[in-house]
């Protein structure tokens, strides 16, 4: 999550009320608290998995401690993938409607100002989000990964 949510940095920033000054200095804070976050999960993984645990610890967990643990990260993971395809549509939509075209008057145009098709165009990425995550619903972790790292590849 951490290292997709970087791809949406420049629509925030040109939104952003702050100077570019204050901007850095927010950054800078944001990801140092990311990193601690991160570093503390790291060590628990290890701590608790040893060497033997795997990049998505949720691998893990299904194994090790069992009970409802499992249940209940899947639940997370879920929201946490729910909650990160507003921002997917934006990385995507924005990304991809310079790309498509479409014939107008003055020759082929771009639809990112025309706002119907912006409309029609992020619909047709939001169900194709719908349709991954019903077929890969039985591979959690590989959605997780998926939404994570999407946005960094665009």
């Amino acid at each position: 999550f951490a290292s997709g949510a970087h791809a949406t940095l420049p629509s925030y920033y040109t939104q952003s009320s702050c100077g570019p000054d204050r901007w850095n200095i927010l950054m800078n804070y944001c990801f140092l608290i990311l990193f601690f976050v991160y570093l503390i999960m790291g060590c628990c993984g290890y701590y608790l998995y040893g060497d033997n645990v795997h990049v998505l610890v949720t691998q893990d967990i299904m194994k090790y401690p069992g009970g409802a643990m499992p249940n209940v990260v899947t639940w997370l993971v879920l929201i946490g993938s729910f909650c990160k395809i507003s921002p997917l549509l934006i990385v995507f939509g924005e990304t991809t409607e310079r790309w498509v075209t479409m014939p107008t008057k003055n020759g082929w145009t771009p639809i990112q100002g025309i706002g119907w098709c912006q409309r029609l165009w992020r619909s047709i990425i939001f169900t194709m989000i719908v349709v991954l995550g019903y077929v890969l619903r039985y591979d959690v972790d590989l959605i997780e990964a998926m939404t994570g790292s999407v946005a960094t590849s665009l």
